[in-house]
């Protein structure tokens, strides 16, 4: 629990440094201003945003994913799909969509997407049920359920807090700091996180997984880098 605690307030406090002092520093300028300067005032914020700061950093950790994703991760992937059948590990990727339900089952609620939270609850009730647990994915096939997209880094921006700077994690790559902060909302909401096993376990479980989706989905990373002039450039804008 401490450590739950802990990575939760890191979040906080690089969310407070990172996205809502500059956002203040535009904020107070913004309050001195007349009428006329409103708009450029939002533009030179919008600028700041939209300019990459932390480009360097960025493109040093987008350096780093780039090899271990074109020297570990797709050749495990691929080596994986090699010897596991793909229907096999599509009832894994639908296991695993099932069992994350909580997470956008909750942030559908909160943002008022009342009709999507039960589409998401329908879904998870009939694919543990009749799905076998979520191997497979009735709710779909015979109850035209399509899946929803909710995630916390996405509540935020409906109640109205900006993106803030570009960032490129290691290892889990582009984002932003309402999307980091988010993260951290949705990791408390995964099953996994309140499951009574070491960390090692489950990052164990959370990067088999993670292998398993790679090996399902195009490689449309490699398509979007290997055409692109600057494949920085080319995924910051994707």
């Amino acid at each position: 629990m401490e450590k739950r605690k802990l990575i939760g307030g890191v979040l906080v406090w690089f969310a407070l440094l990172s996205f809502i002092v500059p956002t203040n520093v535009f904020a107070n300028k913004k309050a001195a201003a007349t009428d006329e300067d409103q708009v450029e005032i939002e533009e030179n914020m919008d600028d700041y945003y939209n300019s990459d700061p932390l480009e360097p950093m960025n493109r040093f950790f987008f350096q780093v994913n780039d090899v271990l994703y074109g020297n570990v991760i797709r050749p495990v992937a691929d080596g994986y799909a090699a010897v596991v059948a793909e229907d096999f590990r599509m009832c894994l990727s639908s296991f695993w969509n099932n069992l994350t339900s909580p997470i956008r089952f909750v942030n559908a609620l909160l943002q008022g997407r009342f009709k999507d939270s039960m589409t998401v609850l329908g879904r998870f009730l009939l694919n543990t049920t009749v799905g076998a647990g979520g191997l497979g994915d009735p709710a779909a096939t015979e109850f035209d359920l399509a899946r929803q997209k909710a995630d916390f880094g996405q509540t935020l921006g409906v109640w109205g807090i900006g993106e803030g700077l570009y960032i490129y994690w290691p290892l889990l790559g582009p984002s932003n700091v309402r999307d980091t902060v988010g993260y951290g909302g949705d990791y408390f909401l995964h099953p996994l996180t309140w499951a009574d096993w070491n960390w090692e376990t489950r990052l164990g479980i959370n990067a088999g997984f993670f292998i398993n989706d790679v090996s399902v989905k195009p490689d449309s990373y490699t398509s979007l880098t290997e055409s692109a002039l600057d494949p920085y450039v080319a995924v910051r804008s994707a």
